[in-house]
């Protein structure tokens, strides 16, 4: 829902019952319903996540954040093993007809993923050379049964 105050002219989002509102004077209207598809990605991306911090852990990481952010930039899991530091990102698909989950990593999301890491360092005061990697897990769902591949340093 969006409240405009009338003194300072300034619009507020609020949803309510998966729409999205608008208040102007007395009268209320819906703009637009949350896009159902949008909505079931997220849902498969937040099973991936889950799925991705299980897995790491099964494999011996520590996971300490999950969707850690610093300003628009997101990393979706931070984790140690032993010594090493590593950011990982996450990518789910329902299936490979639009190719494979680590093919959607843009350069943009990789310059993101850096700078959020850059202030996760100053944040925790680690030293500039402290040993971190960037890896991604990738995630085919079908169903009830998903394939993980998990690729260590895959962003240098």
């Amino acid at each position: 829902m969006f409240r405009v105050n009338k003194k300072k002219m300034f619009v507020q989002p609020i949803r309510a019952n998966n729409f999205f509102f608008y208040t102007s004077g007395k009268t209320c209207r819906s703009i637009c319903s949350l896009d159902k598809k949008a909505m079931k990605n997220q849902k498969l991306g937040d099973k991936g996540e889950n799925l991705a911090a299980k897995y790491l852990a099964e494999k011996g990481y520590e996971v300490l954040y999950r969707n850690y952010r610093y300003k628009k930039a997101e990393i979706d899991i931070i984790a140690t093993n032993g010594t090493l530091l590593v950011f990982v990102e996450v990518k789910t698909r329902s299936g490979t007809g639009f190719g494979f989950p680590e093919a959607a990593i843009t350069p943009k999301k990789v310059e993101m993923m850096q700078l959020a890491a850059e202030y996760f360092m100053e944040e925790e005061q680690l030293p500039e050379n402290f040993l971190l990697r960037f890896d991604v897990v990738s995630i085919v769902v079908r169903g009830e049964k998903y394939e993980i591949e998990h690729i260590e340093d895959a962003i240098g």
